[in-house]
């Protein structure tokens, strides 16, 4: 959503990442993206989408799935294989869980009252870290 400013939270051994966002004019809303855990390179973080993610209101007593058509199309073709069906089903259960009790990562509040500051540039990688990012 243009304008939308979040912030992203993800942990490598994780299967999923969490997103608090907001756009301007609305509220916050957390999103949940699914993917293998993150593998760390030199100057790189390689993650694999698995296609499936869930939305969940800012006061989560709401939850969308999104993409589960093409998460049905990602197994059928073998993009999603059986250990990934596995752990995507454990890492859906839990979020839901994790949002309805309000624990974990969805405790903390505090991710709806941030925003970058003016001043917030993105960060740039060297030339080092663009070549090994161009070779991976």
């Amino acid at each position: 959503m243009r304008g939308a400013h979040g912030m992203a939270r993800r942990r490598p051994v994780r299967a999923c990442s969490l997103i608090c966002s907001r756009a301007p004019g609305t509220g916050a809303w957390w999103y949940v993206n699914f993917q293998r855990p993150c593998v760390r390179g030199p100057g790189t973080v390689d993650t694999f989408d698995l296609l499936v993610d869930l939305v969940l209101s800012d006061d989560l007593t709401s939850a969308t799935w999104k993409d589960e058509d093409e998460y049905a199309d990602g197994r059928r073709s073998g993009l999603i294989d059986a250990a990934d069906h596995v752990r995507l089903t454990a890492a859906r259960e839990r979020a839901l869980a994790l949002a309805q009790a309000r624990r974990g990562a969805f405790a903390d509040t505090r991710w709806h009252d941030w925003s970058p500051t003016s001043d917030c540039a993105l960060p740039a990688l060297s030339a080092t870290d663009m070549k090994a990012a161009r070779s991976a």
